[in-house]
């Protein structure tokens, strides 16, 4: 898995994560902790296991909003009967 860290800087070549690289200093500027950041992008043909997914999503909930009903839709968990 190719992994860019937030002292990465664009080198000008042409691929699909450089760009992501500027996100850092938007997010910063908006208030979310990006220090020690980083973006992790699945090589082509790589899948994420349903475990490391859990993992991401565990870490973002903690930064930013996560609907309840993208939970329960990704990882197939029923939601309980609204009473």
């Amino acid at each position: 898995m190719e992994v860019l860290k937030a002292s990465t800087k664009p080198t000008g070549d042409s691929c699909s994560a450089c760009s992501t690289v500027n996100c850092f200093p938007s997010s910063k500027n908006r208030g979310y902790p990006v220090s020690g950041g980083y973006f992790a992008f699945p090589d082509a043909g790589e899948t994420v296991t349903m475990l490391e997914r859990m993992s991401l999503v565990k870490d973002a909930v903690g930064m930013v909003p996560i609907p309840a009903d993208y939970i329960y839709e990704t990882f197939g968990i029923p939601k309980p009967d609204e009473k």
